[in-house]
């Protein structure tokens, strides 16, 4: 192996080893967002009962749930109540350091040095990491769609019956993942009908597809087979296959900002300012502007003087034809998801990532292109070190992100989080329990009846006697009450005993009254005081 070839294979075991470090460390920093303590309990139910059924209306496709299995497994976990916040993160954090793998293995083909830096783009980008560490689906998601991409590539540049089968396993996945898999696919076809235009009448090459339809249907046939195992719940529930496609009358009504999700509808730069400029009246300032900058540089080139396939290629070698068509294929497809994702009403942060990762790829085309356009060593080296730089920049913002203000609304990827003070109330729950005479059968009752208590669930799995309540009953009286401020009122004229009230908080504004009855309030306070030798 020459020096060159071990400087190489040392700068990406650093990338990856740099990605672990910020996808696995520390993974229970973060209190549990609503939408991560939903999935969290329909795992539960998984793992407990063995029984899934697909939601066309909400909580998106089955792999999450499944894919989360094996890990609980290995942790020897058999209920809900013993899993913890890192062992479900573990998964996204896996996919993330997959996701950051990936990237060098879809750009090396073109050059190995873009290859490093669209890596490293991926691995210090704040959205993908934030998001790495999340128990929702969007980073598989996202790991599924790029892997849709590599494996036809090679499909397209080996005809290898192989790659078209990964194409289809990737595919199902997508599908069983999330229902926008539909607009991502939609982007991918347009996106290489555009490059292969661009070949024959822009570059004067013709190139062909020339496809296998045997290939052809065995990728669509592993697809299939991959999504309904899945949506069926391994054939237990056949409806499962049918209602992930009906599901796309309910998500285009959402996508259009119809009923509740009118509450999320944003102006078409949404994105494109989350990923460029935010600061939000204090705190810090935040942006991914380098890999925004990098990735037009890169889509530039790509159109203008694609890079060489290896950065050493003749101009006779028909592989940098191949290199060439995805380059571009990769401009059109980022273009198409930009513009797709950012014309739809309905959005929110984690929306981003299908086309933030594109963006690192390019980004990286971009870095090398950069940095390769002067002869000069020196000017080269200032090139690398500034980027560098801004690399720097960019690892600090991330480390904030996912630390410091990882709940904190300042921080452009915060969305509708759940505040740390959550753990005052679930610790004031924990408190009360440990002096009620049958201990953590304590009786909580909840009144929220827009169903806005979520991560709730989550926290109080220990407790088997938790009421969620659409209305008040006759008999609302509990151990533990927890209200909003709107019910409270209507609430503590039918409550039969003495209660003490606390406040507490959901989120930034959302309050929750906090009812708690008079003796065993005082017996808390009794151990409180008493001194511990």
């Amino acid at each position: 192996m020459s020096q060159n070839r071990y400087l190489y294979t040392a700068l990406l075991a650093a990338i990856l080893i740099g990605t672990a470090f910020l996808r696995f460390y520390d993974l229970g920093h973060r209190t549990m967002h609503g939408d991560e303590a939903n999935q969290a309990m329909k795992t539960g139910v998984l793992l407990e009962e063995g029984t899934y059924a697909y939601d066309p209306f909400e909580h998106h496709g089955p792999t999450l749930y499944y894919f989360s299995l094996p890990i609980l497994w290995l942790n020897g976990v058999e209920t809900v109540q013993e899993i913890t916040e890192p062992m479900l993160r573990v998964l996204p954090a896996l996919f993330g350091l997959a996701l950051v793998l990936l990237s060098w293995l879809l750009v090396a083909p073109i050059s190995r040095h873009a290859g490093l830096w669209a890596a490293g783009f991926a691995a210090i980008s704040h959205g993908l990491t934030y998001y790495s560490r999340y128990y929702v689906q969007e980073i598989s998601f996202v790991f599924f769609a790029a892997a849709i991409v590599w494996c036809g590539y090679h499909y397209l540049r080996t005809r290898k019956v192989g790659w078209a089968l990964g194409s289809g396993v990737a595919l199902g996945l997508l599908h069983a993942t999330k229902e926008t898999s539909l607009l991502v696919v939609i982007a991918m076809v347009a996106a290489l009908a555009c490059a292969l235009a661009w070949e024959k009448l822009v570059a004067r090459r013709s190139m062909s597809l020339a496809l296998n339809w045997k290939h052809l249907a065995g990728t669509f046939a592993a697809a299939v087979l991959v999504s309904v195992v899945l949506f069926t719940s391994f054939f237990t529930h056949w409806r499962g296959a049918l209602d992930s496609i009906l599901t796309y009358s309910t998500y285009l009504g959402r996508a259009e900002g119809h009923g509740s999700s009118a509450l999320h509808e944003q102006p078409w730069y949404y994105y494109l300012s989350l990923l460029a400029w935010t600061y939000r009246s204090a705190g810090p300032k935040w942006s991914e502007g380098l890999i925004l900058g990098m990735a037009m540089l890169g889509a530039v080139w790509c159109f203008w003087r694609p890079l060489a396939r290896n950065d050493h290629s003749n101009q006779s070698d028909p592989k940098k034809h191949d290199t060439a068509l995805l380059q571009r294929f990769l401009v059109f497809y980022t273009l198409f998801l930009v513009v797709g994702f950012s014309i739809i009403p309905y959005k929110t942060p984690w929306n981003l990532l299908i086309f933030l990762h594109p963006l690192c790829l390019l980004a990286g085309l971009g870095a090398q292109r950069l940095v390769g356009a002067s002869r000069r060593m020196p000017v080269r080296a200032i090139l690398v070190a500034l980027i560098l730089v801004g690399s720097v920049q960019l690892t600090q913002q991330t480390w904030h992100g996912i630390f410091r203000y990882s709940a904190d609304v300042r921080n452009p990827y915060v969305y509708a989080h759940t505040s740390t003070a959550i753990r005052r109330l679930t610790q004031r729950v924990a408190d009360i329990a440990a002096v009620h005479p049958h201990g953590d059968k304590v009786h909580i009752n909840v009144f929220r009846f827009d169903g806005d208590y979520w991560p709730l669930p989550w926290y109080f799995r220990a407790y088997p006697n938790v009421g969620y309540w659409p209305n008040i009953p006759e008999s609302p009286d509990a151990d533990i009450i927890i209200t909003s401020p709107e019910v409270a009122p209507k609430l503590q004229p039918l409550l039969s005993g003495e209660y003490q009230i606390e406040m507490n908080g959901l989120r930034p504004g959302v309050l929750m009254p906090t009812f708690i009855k008079k003796e065993l309030w005082e017996a808390f306070m009794a151990k409180r005081s008493t001194p511990t030798n």
